[in-house]
């Protein structure tokens, strides 16, 4: 132990008389280190921590698919979900659904929507999940004709009832009918989203048509039961399926996803990008921290060979040496960790879509990380100069430490040359990865999605009371509020749609539909296409362009002709180089009756500015005999007055029914921002990540080159005392470093040419090898190392020979 004090005395002594190369490594270290930990946090927390519930392995999504129709992750009917919960085996432990709803808090002064999720009774034993007060549900709880019990979260307990403990038992008024509070759940608890605010047991309508698929549906396995299993169980009990209800589900097959998977989805091919920049800027770092440290050894042979002289073991030599590389590391790494911990906190507070987000914690593994890196880098850099001792020659050191060198040899020249070489091809593989990224991030936006998306104001509201439980009533209420909402001022029009694009909840149907003038197909093979229900003024209001024949207007009623708008995609699909105007089509909504294409509009991106459009149709609101509650009001405005509409909109609700508060206030431009966040999210990390990897690129090669001038002080001063010029010896020091810069510049295009391809999945109409990427890339870092290179180079230029001879 003294030993080992001793020697970090010495060390710390040694690398104060070197400050400035002490600093350099410092800060390259934290700059490796920082952006390796926080990404590490992320990608610990999404892709490799379990989910927060027992035997996580074991839970399953379950989707339903149609390959046939392009169907791979479709929701459950609900009539299906009956049969399946009383037909699967010993191979499941239990099979869970939901539907995300809303409800709207009444008994109160101000009333207020609520977001909750209508769960089967068995969906937090399935889960595996407690309540930290009170219960979940138990079997029997979603059973009809009983006060409907309500599991609140942590988070809206707090809100409403200031924790206190004595609301369990209690009855609360929602759409103005009872529920009971049974318990509450842990602040950690957020299925299936950290939007719910409660969870209400509700019985499974076995009076849908077996077509509409709206429900999520969870499964755990049986102890050591494989997914394949399950799966072939599944497939036994589809076939079944197909049998009970041949029109909605021949073809249909179920399909098992790991819930984990399904959570992480596409940001894997994010975070495992995002993991390989870091790795490559810790190497940048790695690389000048190496630099730094072979330059001290040339200063340090007759230090060593000294030692050996005197003595000292290789092993006292190893520990000396790793006691300095253990202190840079140990002060990078408190740096990096603080550095770490503050890119952390920025990724999440970004507006991303990052599964898990909220569970990201700079906690125990990130501080592992950074230790196990800091100890793994430590011995590395210790064993660089260890080895390098092994090799050296007391004597003969000792007798060459008097003899002036004029020049570096060869080998010097050459190690560092390859340094610079490295670094730049380094940094190269992450800059065009950084500006595809950015140039497909650029086009995502600048796609046009068919829909207006500046100043349109989106209100999202659920008519559920009692009082809407007519048709009529429904139609009623959403023309009178339209129509006080169209005479407020800024307002340009009004109109309303079941499901919206990019919104994250609508009432999203995808039906199959029949055409009249051809022989039905056979049962299950159906076309299917979204559906929508909208009011007057809903294309006007959002800007989607009409095509051909007329939109849907106020004389579409339930006592008029039965109509139906479609999109481009279905009119191409069904009428080829034909006009659709005038055709019929039917839907099982209708009962199969006949409805008249009475236009087409054009093709929208419902699912996101990446989509491929998909065929919809449009039904007048007035003219659906169930009337759906859930609408998204929309409404445009003159420019600069959403954010004061918003209030007036909320007052005009409440004064046309207090009770029937809207369940959230936004705008297009918020709901665009959400659905491109995940590229955003990419682009600006890896830019900033980018911007790193160039200082540190930067930093390397003027250490390197500056280093390299200091080492050949003597020889440019025997230079220029035999006439040499200022500018000849800034050209030689230019031309023997920029052939390095180039090759790595060439290095890097072909390395980053290969590493774009394994990234095309993520690149939206970009080409992996986009020619201006790349010139601009090695125009701008060759500037960079040009830069860094002439600084040095202006040094040696401006030596004077008289000291330039007596500094050695």
């Amino acid at each position: 132990m003294n030993a080992w004090i001793r020697d970090f005395r010495h060390a710390s002594r040694h690398l104060a008389k070197r400050p400035v190369t002490s600093i350099l490594a410092v800060a390259c270290l934290a700059l490796g280190i920082g952006p390796a930990t926080a990404v590490f946090s992320v990608v610990e927390t999404v892709l490799v921590r379990p989910l927060p519930f027992p035997q996580p392995e074991s839970l399953m999504a379950v989707w339903d698919t149609n390959l046939q129709q392009g169907q791979t992750e479709s929701l459950m009917s609900p009539s299906n979900l009956i049969d399946v919960r009383a037909s699967i085996g010993e191979e499941f432990e239990g099979l869970a659904a939901y539907v995300l709803n809303s409800y709207t808090l009444t008994g109160v002064e101000n009333p207020e929507e609520l977001n909750a999720a209508d769960v089967t009774a068995d969906f937090f034993s399935v889960l595996g999940a407690e309540a930290v007060l009170g219960r979940t549900f138990a079997v029997g709880d979603d059973s009809a004709g009983r006060t409907p019990p309500v599991v609140l979260s942590h988070r809206l307990w707090v809100r409403l009832f200031n924790r206190d403990a004595g609301v369990l038992g209690r009855t609360i008024e929602m759409d103005e009918r009872p529920f009971e509070i049974v318990g509450i759940m842990d602040d950690r608890f957020a299925t299936p989203s950290s939007q719910v605010g409660l969870w209400v047991a509700q019985p499974l309508n076995a009076r849908v048509h077996r077509a509409s698929r709206y429900m999520n549906a969870y499964a755990r396995l049986a102890p050591g039961v494989s997914i394949e299993k399950a799966q072939s169980a599944l497939e036994s009990i589809s076939v079944s399926l197909e049998e009970l209800g041949p029109r909605a589900n021949v073809g249909w097959r179920m399909r098992l996803v790991s819930l984990h998977e399904q959570i992480v989805g596409d940001s894997r091919a994010y975070l495992l990008f995002l993991t390989g920049a870091v790795m490559t800027i810790l190497l940048i770092a790695g690389l000048n921290v190496a630099h730094l440290i072979l330059a001290r050894l040339s200063e340090r042979d007759g230090e060593l060979a000294l030692l050996q002289t005197l003595g000292a073991a290789s092993r006292q030599l190893a520990r000396r040496l790793f006691s300095e590389s253990l202190i840079l590391v140990a002060v990078g790494s408190l740096g990096g960790v603080l550095l770490g911990a503050g890119l952390m906190r920025w990724i999440t507070s970004l507006e991303t879509s990052l599964p898990r987000i909220s569970e990201i914690r700079f906690d125990g593994p990130a501080v592992a990380f950074a230790l196990g890196l800091s100890l793994t880098l430590a011995m590395i850099f210790s064993a660089i100069p260890w080895l390098r001792s092994l090799r050296l020659r007391p004597a003969e050191v000792l007798k060459e430490s008097g003899q002036r060198n004029l020049g570096l040899t060869q080998a010097k020249v050459r190690t560092r040359s390859i340094l610079v070489a490295a670094e730049v091809a380094l940094t190269v593989v992450l800059l065009v990865l950084a500006g595809l990224l950015l140039r497909s991030f650029l086009r995502v936006i600048t796609v046009d999605p068919g829909f207006r998306t500046e100043n349109v104001l989106v209100v999202r509201l659920f008519l559920d009371g009692r009082d809407y439980a007519r048709a009529a009533d429904r139609h009623q209420y959403y023309q009178s509020l339209s129509e006080r909402l169209a005479q407020l001022p800024g307002v340009r029009s009004v109109g309303a749609v079941t499901a919206l694009p990019l919104s994250p909840v609508s009432n999203n149907y995808d039906l199959p539909y029949r055409l009249t003038d051809r022989p039905n197909p056979p049962a299950g093979q159906e076309p299917q296409a979204d559906y929508r229900a909208v009011t007057p003024g809903y294309f006007q209001t959002m800007g989607i362009r009409l095509m051909q024949g007329r939109l849907i207007d106020e004389t579409d009623r339930l006592d008029s002709q039965p109509v139906v708008v479609i999109n481009q995609t279905m009119a191409r699909t069904l009428w080829p180089n034909e006009n659709p105007i005038g055709r019929f089509l039917q839907i099982p909504y209708s009962g199969w009756s006949s409805r008249q294409v009475v236009g087409v509009v054009d093709d929208t991106r419902y699912y996101g500015h990446k989509a491929v459009p998909k065929a919809e149709m449009f039904y007048p609101h007035q003219q659906i005999s169930f009337a759906p509650g859930g609408m998204h009001i929309v409404l445009n405005t003159e420019p600069g007055q959403i954010s004061s509409l918003a209030d007036h909109v909320r007052r005009t609700m409440t004064e046309v029914d207090r009770n029937q508060p809207p369940h959230s206030v936004t705008n297009m431009e918020e709901l665009t921002a959400d659905y491109v966040a995940p590229d955003r999210f990419a682009s600006q990390l890896l830019v900033l990540l980018s911007a790193v990897a160039t200082m540190l690129s930067g930093f390397g090669i003027y250490g390197i080159l500056a280093h390299t001038v200091s080492l050949r002080t003597q020889e440019f001063g025997v230079r220029m005392a035999l006439g040499a010029s200022s500018s000849s010896l800034r050209q030689q020091v230019l031309r023997e470093s920029l052939p390095w810069v180039l090759s790595g510049l060439a290095a890097g295009l072909v390395l980053a040419s290969l590493a774009s391809r394994m990234t095309q999945t993520l690149l939206y109409q970009t080409d992996p090898i986009e020619l201006s990427v790349y010139v601009s890339v090695a125009a701008f870092l060759a500037l960079v190392a040009a830069a860094a290179a002439y600084l040095p180079a202006r040094r040696a230029s401006s030596l004077n020979p008289i000291c330039a001879l007596r500094s050695q």
